[in-house]
């Protein structure tokens, strides 16, 4: 399972977010969990006690720079972050930080989230052993090996 994390002060926009990604996300036929966060300090209680795969962030959330926040308090380098602002200009310290892509959100669209999450999918199945992404028609399915019960290959073919 794919966990998601949305921090943004902006709730009207966490549920356009929500909504945007989940039907991307029932694309790419992955089980996921999302959940959303208006401020910093709930999002980093959270982090301390539950895992995170992608994050997507905005950049200023509140008064408070979430890039130079990030830097301090995400200690999980598994952790792909997703930042997002309506204003460019605040992406100034973003070269310090690791972050897997960046969104600007008034020109959002559905492609540059799917790309978004395409990234942030293969950055996390690269690093996980047990995890591959594979490809069937147009849809990616990422296949956790732990869940894997019979293989079968037959006439070009593959059972799982």
């Amino acid at each position: 399972m794919i966990k998601i994390v949305l921090c943004d002060d902006e709730k009207d926009y966490l549920q356009i977010l929500e909504f945007k990604l989940s039907k991307q996300l029932d694309i790419f036929n992955d089980e996921y969990e999302i959940t959303s966060f208006s401020n910093l300090s709930d999002l980093k209680m959270h982090l301390e006690d539950n895992r995170c795969d992608i994050l997507f962030l905005d950049i200023m959330v509140g008064e408070t720079n979430s890039v130079d926040w990030s830097l301090e308090n995400i200690k999980n380098q598994k952790t792909q972050i997703i930042f997002m602002t309506a204003f460019p200009e605040e992406a100034y310290a973003l070269s310090e930080s690791k972050f897997c892509y960046y969104i600007i959100k008034p020109r959002l669209t559905e492609e540059m989230l799917k790309n978004a999450l395409s990234k942030a999918l293969l950055n996390i199945t690269q690093r996980a052993s047990n995890l591959t992404t594979i490809k069937i028609g147009y849809n990616n399915y990422t296949i956790n090996f732990q869940d894997v019960i019979y293989i079968e290959s037959l006439n070009n073919s593959l059972k799982l």
